[in-house]
């Protein structure tokens, strides 16, 4: 990034990104370009290091639970892959600071998507509607499964839940899908 161009351009441009790394997430939180090395630039305080160190490892021991990381398919990368409105909604849950600049731009990017798209679903949404029709479809077949049973039932677990490393706890599944159990006693 050149030195001219300011946080909002860098967060404006940021905000159209499919994914992040926690990485470069981290950085704008903390109002740094996502090019930047906080170890080695002379401009980053060392206080403001350290708590980029401190998201850092925030960051890393949710991904996968509170933080759902990107499949990339056959794409191999060192640093695992976040989607851009996971990684803001899972800072609000966390009660990090973010930014206004940064904020204001995915909201805006995002507004400017929805309208573009029918659904606007992330990964743990698009989870919730694929188990939810899955367990209808089973229990149209089979109206005996009770809600435990459904709610670790294999095509469940195979086909509703596989887009995310993370898979929803077995009482997440519950709650998306009680109200479609026919045994509701």
């Amino acid at each position: 990034m050149s030195a001219h161009s300011t946080y909002r351009e860098a967060c404006k441009i940021w905000a159209k990104a499919d994914y992040w790394t926690i990485e470069d997430g981290v950085k704008l939180l903390l109002g740094i370009y996502p090019d930047t090395d906080p170890n080695s630039h002379s401009d980053v305080s060392e206080e403001l290091v350290d708590k980029y160190h401190l998201y850092l490892s925030l960051a890393d021991n949710c991904l996968g639970v509170s933080l759902p990381v990107v499949k990339l398919g056959n794409i191999h990368t060192s640093s695992p892959r976040v989607r851009v409105k996971d990684f803001i909604a899972w800072a609000e849950q966390k009660s990090l600071h973010i930014p206004t600049t940064l904020e204001s731009a995915v909201r805006e990017y995002s507004k400017l998507r929805s309208k573009r798209c029918k659904t606007n679903l992330n990964q743990w949404g698009i989870m919730k509607h694929r188990c939810r029709g899955i367990a209808s479809i089973l229990w149209n077949e089979d109206s005996s499964i009770s809600l435990d049973e459904m709610s670790k039932h294999e095509k469940i677990i195979a086909y509703g839940c596989n887009i995310s490393e993370a898979t929803p706890e077995q009482s997440t599944i519950k709650k998306w899908i009680k109200d479609l159990n026919p045994n509701k006693s």
